[in-house]
């Protein structure tokens, strides 16, 4: 971390016990941090390249998705991929990692903001999310000296919307379309619990105590797959 020494911000690196200053100094303290980014980078570039280091952005931006594989929730890694794929991909697969800049993460916000219809803002935080916590993996394995994200704004921030729940007329509609219906119990369980469509479709008989009223929400269901209820507490 940058030391401040006499009102200079002097960059540092410590390794094996030993405390590496460099010079010059700076007046700000980013200036320093980027120094030591910097050099940091040269430190790892130094040694032995990795036969898997990939090629492109869009490579990298793989890559990361493969580590995700087992540590996500499958809903979460399919909202990876997705994103990935459809975006990061066609923006970032024929450019080297040693040449991305913010003015790329830029342009692609250009292209995301330009689509017929518009994409969402939050749609649009959610592409640049991805590309930047890729980008934070390439840093850890020393294929880029920074992220070129960190410290950027690239869209407005996105606006809190109030919660919205039905009306009773609203429910009592939705009740009398499927009234006789195979949809008409869980649908009711829904409505008058709040439960997720994943957790009333995990729903067990030995989950339900029906002398007092009371249901555990213990799992839910994402495409077949049986998981925990969504936060990990039941």
């Amino acid at each position: 971390m940058p030391t401040l020494k006499r009102g200079r911000w002097y960059a540092i690196l410590r390794n094996g016990g030993k405390t590496k200053w460099f010079t010059p100094s700076y007046e700000t303290r980013d200036e320093a941090e980027l120094r030591e980014a910097q050099e940091r980078y040269e430190v790892r570039r130094a040694r032995p390249v990795s036969p898997n280091m990939p090629g492109s952005v869009g490579a990298l931006c793989l890559d990361w998705l493969a580590t995700k594989a087992n540590t996500v929730e499958a809903s979460t890694y399919r909202s990876y991929d997705t994103r990935i794929k459809l975006w990061l991909l066609p923006a970032f697969d024929s450019l080297p990692i040693a040449e991305l800049r913010a003015l790329h993460v830029h342009r692609l916000v250009t292209v995301l903001q330009s689509q017929q219809p518009p994409l969402h803002l939050t749609t649009q935080s959610h592409i640049l999310r991805v590309l930047k916590m890729a980008l934070t993996y390439g840093v850890r394995r020393g294929w880029l000296p920074r992220n070129p994200m960190a410290g950027e704004r690239f869209t407005r921030t996105t606006p809190v919307k109030a919660a919205r729940a039905l009306t009773e007329v609203q429910v009592q509609q939705v009740l009398a379309a499927v009234a006789g219906t195979w949809v008409e119990g869980p649908t009711r369980l829904a409505l008058y619990t709040g439960m997720r469509r994943g957790e009333v479709c995990a729903l067990r008989w030995q989950d339900v105590d029906l002398r007092h009223r009371v249901i555990q929400v213990r799992a839910s269901v994402d495409r077949l797959e049986l998981k925990g209820p969504k936060g990990g507490r039941e």
